[in-house]
């Protein structure tokens, strides 16, 4: 029962991450205009770097989940194997 709150709940995280932070309203799209214009030009393209930050991070999220979904549910798989009557 627990594997399947666990899923359960990292598949909303998942969908509530996604639908905030893909959202344009959370990355300022004028940032990097303005940190340029205080420290100047520098080497990284920032453009780029702040236009894959969702993805990025959405990426990462999905991983995290994703493995901690399979560890809760192998964690039950072994404990109902260990559990049972013999």
């Amino acid at each position: 029962r627990l594997a399947l709150v666990i899923t359960v709940l990292n598949f909303c995280s998942v969908i509530l991450f996604i639908y905030v932070f893909t959202s344009p309203v959370i990355w300022n799209a004028d940032f990097v205009p303005a940190l340029r214009a205080v420290y100047g030009n520098v080497a990284l393209d920032l453009e780029y770097i702040w236009r894959i930050m969702p993805k990025v991070l959405t990426g990462l999220v999905i991983f995290g989940n994703v493995v901690d979904t399979v560890t809760a549910i192998v964690r039950a798989l072994r404990h109902s194997v260990n559990s049972a009557p013999a």
